[in-house]
């Protein structure tokens, strides 16, 4: 191993070093910083041998050019004052860059040096006021000292906005299933975050959440109306649940018109024509995959990730989903999220469970529907979901539409009791399924739920 990095001493878990010119910095035998020393210094720091090598060769580099040697230093005042400052600042999540530059020319003062006068440094947020006293000659230690007197105390960890932030994203990890809806609401209150600053819940404003609605207004990463909608939504059960928690809080100015996104729910969702399904299911014979996402779109309403192989969190399409001709106590990978999850029973046509593939990854079936799509310029896929769930409700009835989507019912009955399908709910639904296949795949005339025949145009 290279001696400029050192040894790690498994036993203490620190490493060591043994180098003259430490030896003279420092005036000790050796170097040493254990793992646990080294994430005081650098909290982002891990703890294991491999990960906290990076930031010992970092320390060893501060050490070396003087920005550890305050010992020496004669700015005792000055360094204290702003190693206090950069704990605050971390704590409260603001840059310390500017901080840790002027901490580190404090340190490398020599000790004979006589240009500088030793006094604490004024506060980062007083440094404006300086500014102006500097201007008229009145700035001095004691006027320093005394602004550094005004700068509000720090608010107490426990009773921060950030605090609450923390709270409420561990609480919905260990509620949601998908990690990435986790990361999207961090995103969003880390945003809201960076505009309130380091305050207490009571302390946010009209004016925070307006800011906080511009910039999501001018986000070049959420550019879809839903996506803008989706951040609005979830700073406002954020602040929902600030209110439930602490009853004298009231955000009513998040309730005003103008803060709501327009447009992103509004607009006729695109379906397929009964045609061009019958079309497109002709079009796939000869092309597995596409007959494969197509079928099960139609027959199951499955999205891709219903369809792909199991990966991390995706339960995905197994062989032992399969029971007979049915596709058997299945939920779909949109509901398991969740808390409650509803677990559906489809009866697979013949066609599709012939065309039946397992394994597939995600990209290779969306780039062969896309191909196949693109090729007879047809509607997306996604959008079947929506066309045949409004063929059953318009043809068979509400309930077996509902059943078709796996969706539990509304109220109390839904919610606590119908979490598997009933023979006769499995039985209703397969009725459903045979009225679909046969005006799809065997060309029959649309009915009524009557039993006539639907007109024409």
């Amino acid at each position: 191993m290279d001696e400029m990095l050192g040894t790690f001493d498994k036993a203490n878990r620190a490493f060591i070093v043994e180098r003259e010119e430490f030896r003279r910095i420092t005036g000790k035998p050796n170097v040493r910083m254990s793992i646990r020393r080294l994430q005081k210094l650098y909290p982002e720091c891990p703890n294991d041998e491999r990960g906290a090598r990076p930031f010992w060769n970092r320390y060893l580099k501060s050490v070396l050019l003087g920005e550890r040697t305050g010992n020496t230093s004669p700015l005792k005042q000055r360094i204290v004052s702003l190693e206090r400052y950069i704990v605050q600042f971390r704590e409260q999540g603001r840059d310390t860059t500017a901080l840790e530059k002027e901490l580190a020319e404090a340190r490398f003062v020599p000790e004979h040096d006589i240009d500088h006068c030793d006094a604490p440094a004024i506060h980062p947020d007083m440094r404006c006021h300086a500014e102006l006293l500097e201007a008229t000659g009145d700035l001095n230690e004691v006027t320093g000292r005394f602004l550094n007197t005004l700068v509000p105390k720090p608010i107490p960890k426990a009773e921060s906005l950030k605090a609450e932030i923390e709270a409420y994203l561990e609480r919905r990890t260990q509620t949601y299933k998908n990690k990435k809806a986790v990361l999207l609401v961090k995103q969003y209150l880390n945003l809201f975050l960076e505009i309130t600053g380091e305050i207490k819940p009571e302390g946010i404003t009209r004016q925070h959440y307006e800011a906080y609605h511009q910039q999501v207004i001018q986000h070049k990463t959420w550019k879809s109306k839903r996506s803008k909608a989706n951040a609005m939504q979830r700073l406002n059960s954020f602040l929902t649940h600030l209110e439930t928690v602490n009853t004298n809080l009231n955000f009513k100015f998040r309730h005003s018109p103008e803060f709501r996104i327009r447009g992103a729910n509004i607009g006729q969702k695109k379906q397929w024509a009964v045609e061009e399904l019958q079309e497109a299911i002709k079009l796939s014979v000869g092309n597995p995959r596409v007959r494969f996402a197509l079928l099960m779109a139609i027959n199951t309403g499955a999205y891709w990730g219903d369809l792909m192989k199991p990966k991390g969190q995706y339960h995905g399409l197994q062989e032992i989903d399969i029971k007979g001709e049915y596709l058997a106590e299945v939920s779909r990978e949109k509901n398991n999220t969740k808390d409650r999850i509803t677990k559906g029973t489809w009866w697979l046509f013949p066609e599709t469970k012939k065309a039946l593939m397992f394994g597939l990854t995600k990209s290779k079936l969306e780039a062969s529907f896309t191909a196949f799509r693109d090729e007879h310029k047809l509607p997306k896929f996604l959008d079947i979901r929506k066309t045949i769930s409004q063929l059953i409700h318009d043809d068979i009835g509400e309930t077996e539409a509902r059943l078709w989507r796996c969706e539990e019912l509304e109220g109390c009955i839904g919610s606590n009791y119908v979490r598997m399908f009933s023979e006769e709910q499995i039985a209703d639904l397969k009725r459903a399924l045979v009225y679909v296949r046969g005006v799809l795949i065997e060309g029959k005339p649309r009915r009524n739920r009557r039993g006539e025949i639907r007109k024409q145009g």
